[in-house]
């Protein structure tokens, strides 16, 4: 069983999604990531940098933080994405939903 947990920090706009010790409930984590966008005043940038792997749930709560921004006017943008993470996402069909670098 997997043992990693996204830590968020909202520090300058950039949410960091380090992973350390248990998963974050999914509810806390969405809890976690739209307090951080609410404080961005245009663009909001999440680091996978350590993340190799995402769930189902987790894509829905980044699918769900990328309307939230679009429905503020806002732009999410996640940094630092593995190559394996990125397959992830174009199989998922998120590359139209999601930007990434």
């Amino acid at each position: 069983m997997s043992t990693n947990v996204p830590d968020i920090h909202a520090a300058a706009r950039v949410i960091h999604a380090a992973k350390e010790g248990n998963w974050l409930p999914p509810a806390e984590f969405l809890r976690l990531a739209l307090t951080a966008a609410a404080a961005a005043e245009d663009k909001v940038t999440m680091s996978l940098l350590g993340v190799d792997h995402l769930d189902g749930e987790a894509l829905q709560i980044l699918l769900a933080l990328r309307a939230d921004c679009r429905k503020h006017g806002k732009q999410l943008l996640l940094t630092q994405v593995s190559p394996g993470l990125s397959r992830w996402f174009m199989y998922a069909g998120a590359e139209h939903h999601l930007s990434w670098s």
